[in-house]
């Protein structure tokens, strides 16, 4: 799979106030359906299997992966045209929608291999659902942090480390690559100023199999 629609990119944005009071998997579902069907009906695709989604994200209560799925994402009219199941995970988010964040208070939570294993292994359950029809299951995106991600925390060599973890081997889990960036700094240079971002390095992998 070299290229791919993906018709629905990170369904939490209810969260962000983008989407009306109540909206939810049901709706999320007629939607997504809805501009599958008229992508093929216009005829600008030529091939009709190419789709990836949900690209669920970022432990939503009600509305995980495995809540879409039960919901009957791999339905019969759906299921044929998709290609992949992609799903997207950030530990922690700059988004300010709950308080600030300080990012040398969680900085420590990058800086152990468990906790990177622990994000795959949870899709464990998932990704035997998805195989079950057929389907594997990729990591679209994956980071430390969503909203831009922290200064001096995102950007860290420690972060860097901490995001080739999960390309490590898993009990659980056989991955492939994962599609995103992992930028840092080298060690030595200080948090964030206005000079050190001329001193950035990145890391560039191309995308997680999840299978």
């Amino acid at each position: 799979m070299s290229r791919a629609v993906c018709i629905s990119a990170d369904p939490r944005y209810v969260d962000h106030n983008h989407r009306p009071q109540g909206w939810g998997i049901p709706q999320y579902l007629d939607e997504s359906q809805l501009v599958m069907s008229e992508i093929i009906n216009s005829g600008v695709l030529p091939n009709h299997t190419a789709f990836v989604g949900p690209s669920i994200c970022c432990d939503r209560e009600g509305f995980e992966l495995t809540d879409v799925l039960n919901a009957g994402y791999l339905n019969e009219s759906r299921a044929p045209n998709m290609a992949l199941i992609t799903v997207q995970r950030y530990p922690a988010n700059n988004c300010q929608l709950n308080g600030v964040i300080n990012p040398q208070d969680i900085f420590s939570d990058f800086l152990n291999h468990t906790s990177a294993q622990a994000l795959t292994n949870d899709y464990a359950a998932d990704i035997a659902m998805v195989r079950g029809s057929g389907k594997d299951v990729i990591m679209l995106e994956m980071n430390s942090a969503s909203c831009g991600g922290f200064p001096g925390l995102s950007d860290s060599f420690g972060v860097a480390m901490w995001c080739v973890v999960p390309r490590l081997p898993s009990p659980s889990l056989t991955l492939g690559w994962w599609i995103g960036l992992c930028r840092w700094r080298p060690p030595t240079f200080p948090v964030r100023s206005c000079t050190s971002v001329v001193r950035e390095r990145t890391i560039t992998v191309s995308r997680t199999l999840l299978a």
